[in-house]
């Protein structure tokens, strides 16, 4: 199996329990920009489809921006900084304040 059909085959598996929240750790890592952007669109399909709160673990940051209702910084298990994600047709604007607080 590809990278992009074992991570919607892990998406399927976790939607057996009927979950409220979603947490998705890393969803995108070794996957193609292409394949990315089909996980990411499914997740967010997901989440609208079933009303659930996901929540999306990485380190990349142009992906928490483009699917983030709000972004949280975490350093060593400690939430650093919060911060709105961007305005609905803003995904791609500058970085928020909240990168500059390290």
């Amino acid at each position: 199996m590809s990278g992009g059909e074992l991570q919607r085959l892990a998406i399927a598996r976790a939607l057996i329990a009927d979950p409220a929240v979603l947490v998705a750790d890393e969803p995108t890592a070794a996957l193609d920009a292409s394949v990315q952007a089909k996980v990411l669109r499914l997740l967010l399909d997901v989440q609208e489809a079933r009303g659930l709160a996901l929540l999306l673990i990485t380190h990349n940051l142009p992906v928490a921006r483009h699917v983030a209702d709000r972004i949280v910084r975490l350093e060593n298990g400690r939430c650093v900084a919060e911060a709105p994600g961007p305005p609905a047709g803003q995904e791609g604007a500058a970085p928020v304040a909240w990168m500059r607080l390290a």
